[in-house]
């Protein structure tokens, strides 16, 4: 399943890093033009029912996704590298343009519900 998403969001600045390794804000860069809709792009890969690799994690790496020795996200413990290959847990593309291993700039995590 696709969906195309048209949003009025600006392209990222040509050096995307943050200010200082220890700020969570954005960089200080001006934005440099609008993203058109054909550049926005979601795609979804539900569950797939064929294993039960969700998450897997210990004090080394945190993945989401596997099968065939391939993980459908994997990220380092430093959250500085990463690699995404297809996967059978949910019939995924790789995640990444950039290639199967890519470096990280940024990890953004979201809950749904309740904190306690």
């Amino acid at each position: 399943m696709q969906r195309n998403t048209s949003l009025n969001i600006t392209s990222p600045s040509p050096s995307p890093h943050p200010r200082s390794p220890n700020t969570l804000a954005p960089p200080t860069a001006p934005p440099t033009r609008p993203t058109s809709p054909s550049q926005v792009r979601f795609k979804a890969f539900p569950y797939s029912g064929i294993n039960d690799y969700f998450m897997l994690c210990d004090a080394s790496f945190f993945s989401i996704g596997g099968g065939d020795g391939n993980y459908g996200l994997w990220l380092d413990d430093s959250f500085d590298r990463g690699i995404s290959s297809t996967c059978l847990t949910f019939g995924n593309e790789p995640l990444s343009e950039q290639g199967k291993k890519f470096d990280i700039l940024g990890v953004e995590l979201w809950a749904v519900g309740s904190l306690r």
